[in-house]
């Protein structure tokens, strides 16, 4: 694999979003956003970690993912102490599928230092976490 995230063009992107900590994250949740933060029925906090979609994405939204993904970043592979804003632990898994190599499982934090690895390479992009943020179900 090449020294990037995205080491080729994918002939596929399949997007999967998960609940953060947040409390917006009821925003992406249909079915709890008319629900009062006290109602039993309101498991935004419970519901971290779950599958909040999947899909395909299309070739528009692919490009311009997969252009996020090899755009500018700081850090690297190399690692480092750096002071980041608070993270919710809301996450984006984006699999990329090629006609002739193996998937490669690009991981995306959506809010805080916004980390993106794809298990070889690591860095932080504010300009991948906002595209994946930007794609909805």
């Amino acid at each position: 694999m090449d020294e990037s995230v995205v080491p080729d063009e994918p002939s596929s992107v399949l997007l999967c979003r998960y609940f953060g900590l947040n409390a917006g994250d009821v925003l992406d949740n249909p079915i709890a956003a008319n629900v009062p933060a006290g109602d039993p029925a309101n498991r935004s906090w419970s519901r971290s970690g779950e599958l909040a979609f999947a899909r395909e994405l299309g070739t528009a939204e692919r490009v311009a993912l997969v252009d996020a993904l090899r755009g500018p970043g700081i850090g690297g592979t190399q690692g480092g102490v750096s002071n980041c804003p608070a993270a919710t632990g809301a996450l984006a898994v984006v699999i990329l599928r090629y006609d002739n190599a193996a998937p490669v499982a690009v991981s995306i934090e959506l809010d805080g230092c916004r980390s993106v690895s794809n298990g070889s390479f690591h860095l932080r992009s504010a300009m991948a976490g906002d595209a994946a943020a930007s794609l909805g179900p």
